[in-house]
C-alpha cells in the first residue's frame, strides 16, 4: 500500500509539473 501511495504522489507531481510547463508556454514566461 505504501508503494502505491508513493507512485500516486509521484504521478501527481508529474502532472503538476506538466501543467506548470504548459502554463509557462501559454503565458510565455519561459
Amino acid at each position: 500500500a505504501q508503494e502505491l501511495k508513493g507512485e500516486a504522489q509521484k504521478t501527481v507531481g508529474d502532472v503538476k509539473d506538466g501543467a506548470e510547463n504548459l502554463a509557462d508556454k501559454i503565458t510565455g514566461t519561459h
